[in-house]
């Protein structure tokens, strides 16, 4: 070694010595005590003629351990500015590719805007995230582990969370994700109970609830078909808000589900679809503010198949086929015609 340096500056001048197998140690400058020797192996030794620049020691740093989110000048997702190969390192690391970690911590409290369609294998929110990731209509697919239990907070409008591949997803503890698609491998839920604010989308692959509840005040999008949803013990809740219509689309075997309101709103059930309940079925409105079970195409049956406890009033069904006897006969309710073993005996 001709000359030393450190972080960029020069720091001296040494020489080095020793044997590489003849076990002797290795000496750095002209001594050769318990200081300076340096006995054991060496991987790998990098030899510079001069001193580097950060960007140059940036583009040698490896990305085994990912990229982290900071508070850097740039916030979108696509920008190398909001991103650094350290937890509040120095901005300049590569945009996250598939084959990249990311992490989001106390290195970053701003905004990341998800402006571009982004893709990571891994993602994990610290709890010293306190910042909104955005997804906007945009979304992030991740091929593997979603640790979100943590930190931060999720928007966006049509965008969200997408899994690519066989992985966990750990849902928020008390925040909502926007929007939720599982595309293909098994995805499986842990810690947490999940909340999605939009649309829960099963387009390949089976989602995994793994004894979690799980929310949905958008659609329920099951395009796999029973195979696309393992239930388990958790119950899945349509809590779309006062005035909406949710849309439950493609077959789907629930252990328990559960829709109520207190304000009028309408469950609408893809025609020529059955869903399955093997736990209990609560379907519940109000007084005056009825709970209303359709057809997405009028006069073409949809069907349920509660094999459990039944909870059901102030509903009015039409289009509807309750494929189990006895007659669900739901209290205070409306039958807006073409209903079988709703109403009666």
């Amino acid at each position: 070694i001709q000359s030393g340096f450190i972080n960029g500056a020069a720091n001296g001048s040494n020489t080095s010595s020793g044997n590489d197998d003849l076990g002797d140690p290795l000496t750095i400058g002209g001594r050769n005590d318990s200081f300076t020797a340096l006995d054991g192996w060496i991987s790998e030794v990098l030899t510079f003629g001069s001193a580097i620049s950060v960007a140059d020691r940036q583009s040698l740093e490896t990305s085994q351990d990912g990229y982290f989110a900071i508070s850097g000048a740039a916030t979108a997702w696509s920008s190398q500015g909001n991103w650094s190969y350290t937890s509040g390192g120095v901005a300049g690391a590569p945009v996250p590719t598939a084959a990249d970690a990311t992490y989001f911590d106390g290195g970053s409290t701003v905004t990341c805007d998800v402006d571009v369609a982004a893709t990571s294998a891994s993602i994990t929110m610290a709890n010293s995230y306190t910042g909104i990731l955005a997804f906007g209509n945009n979304a992030l697919t991740v091929a593997g582990t979603a640790d979100l239990r943590s930190g931060g907070t999720f928007t966006g409008s049509t965008g969200g969370i997408v899994l690519s591949a066989t992985g966990t997803l750990i849902p928020p503890s008390a925040t909502t994700l926007p929007n939720v698609t599982v595309t293909t491998g098994i995805a499986t839920l842990a810690t947490n109970n999940l909340n999605v604010a939009g649309t829960l989308s099963i387009s390949g692959g089976n989602l995994i609830a793994n004894g979690r509840s799980i929310s949905v005040a958008g659609n329920w999008a099951n395009s796999v078909g029973v195979g696309g949803f393992s239930a388990g013990t958790g119950t899945v809740t349509l809590n779309g808000a006062g005035g909406s219509t949710q849309v439950i689309s493609g077959n789907t075997t629930f252990d328990s589900l559960t829709a109520t309101c207190t304000m009028a709103r309408t469950l609408n059930f893809t025609a020529g679809t059955t869903q399955t309940i093997g736990g209990t079925l609560t379907l519940t409105g109000a007084s005056g503010q009825l709970l209303s079970l359709r057809s997405t195409t009028p006069a073409s049956t949809w069907s349920l198949t509660p094999s459990g406890t039944r909870t059901c009033s102030y509903v009015d069904v039409q289009d509807g086929t309750n494929t189990v006897s006895p007659a669900v006969n739901p209290a205070s309710s409306v039958d807006s015609g073409n209903t079988t073993l709703w109403f009666g005996t």
